[in-house]
């Protein structure tokens, strides 16, 4: 998560902050993790599909 704090307060205190092609990867990845995550638990709750809208 580290890198995902660092990407906003740099982007927002920052005017000329950039995400490199791997940190954005990097993000991504850890993203998609935790939809993963959330799905999961919401299946487990539930006991139904969770459908979700990837951007």
């Amino acid at each position: 998560m580290h890198l995902l704090q660092k990407a906003y307060i740099s982007a927002r205190y920052t005017a000329d902050y950039k995400v490199t092609d791997v940190e954005l990867q990097i993000l991504t990845g850890k993203m998609e993790m935790l939809l993963s995550i959330v799905a999961e638990a919401g299946r487990a709750l539930t006991g139904r599909e969770c459908k979700g809208v990837l951007v």
